[in-house]
């Protein structure tokens, strides 16, 4: 005969056993490999900045276009209209991954990045012609070159691209960017000039151009207390190259990062999407 005692053992030992199952069925937590988790952008400070004459407020990463640069600057921009009116597209794409000259981390992902851009350019109807890019192997005086080839090229109307990916040591120590990017980028006649940094306390090197009295959209992949991302292919991530990167290109062709729903994805709408789904990225 069951007795009352004996019921009470067995829903115990039920239980114990159950709550023992389930905690074997709980994965481990996932870590970096060979890091300590990263600092991710964890801020409210905007990365998003336009300058005209005068200069406007910095724009948040929530923020909506103001009228400065009303026809909105998008990469698809040579198309229809303004194709008609004989604008064109310029764009200087520079990327570093070779670090043995300075012993930094090699940043390895086959250039995907540049890869990426230029693909993305030739899809919205740039000319091939019209992209230039340096990988590795540059320093001040390419970078120079590069910008008085915008200079030469490109006029009031046209649209420029200027794209930089690299460890910030090297865009403060080895190129000495904040002592000579801002007077040449000044220099270039186009009142449609895009700058985008991806690097480590890169609202830093946009802030270098604040001053300049022209039409401009600045582009930080993290602002200047941040530290950025690059996933390598060895590591087995999910994103290979840098984060914000990844999602601001991708930003082009996603119906959802088009805010205002009027049918194509600007400039300033991609970064605004880029910096929402890299902050989740780095704290997901």
């Amino acid at each position: 005969m069951i007795t009352y005692r004996w019921v009470r053992l067995v829903i115990i030992l039920t239980i114990v056993f159950f709550l023992t199952s389930c905690s074997k069925n709980v994965s481990d937590p996932i870590q970096l490999k060979n890091t300590e988790t990263p600092p991710g952008p964890t801020s409210t400070t905007p990365i998003l900045s336009l300058t005209s004459t005068p200069i406007t407020p910095r724009l948040s990463p929530t923020s909506t276009p103001s009228d400065v640069m009303k026809e909105k600057q998008v990469l698809n921009s040579l198309d229809s209209q303004l194709a008609e009116e004989g604008i064109q597209g310029w764009a200087v794409l520079i990327a570093k991954e070779d670090y043995s000259d300075s012993g930094d981390v090699n940043l390895d992902t086959g250039f995907l990045n540049l890869v990426q851009l230029r693909s993305l350019l030739k899809y919205s109807g740039w000319q091939e012609e019209h992209i230039l890019e340096l990988r590795d192997n540059f320093g001040t005086d390419e970078i120079r070159k590069s910008l008085d080839w915008l200079e030469t090229v490109a006029d009031q109307d046209d649209v420029v691209l200027f794209y930089i990916q690299g460890h910030s040591s090297y865009l403060r120590d080895g190129l000495d960017w904040h002592t000579f990017f801002a007077d040449e980028w000044d220099d270039i006649l186009s009142q449609r000039r895009v700058l985008v940094i991806e690097a480590c306390q890169a609202e830093e090197f946009t802030e270098v151009t604040s001053v300049d009295p022209n039409s401009q959209l600045t582009v930080a992949s993290v602002a200047a207390d941040e530290l950025g991302w690059s996933g390598l292919w060895e590591e087995g991530m999910p994103i290979v190259g840098g984060v914000f990167s990844h999602y601001f290109l991708a930003a082009f062709t996603d119906p959802t990062a088009d805010l205002d729903e009027d049918g194509f994805v600007s400039i300033q709408e991609s970064a605004i999407s880029a910096d929402k789904r890299q902050r989740e990225y780095m704290h997901e």
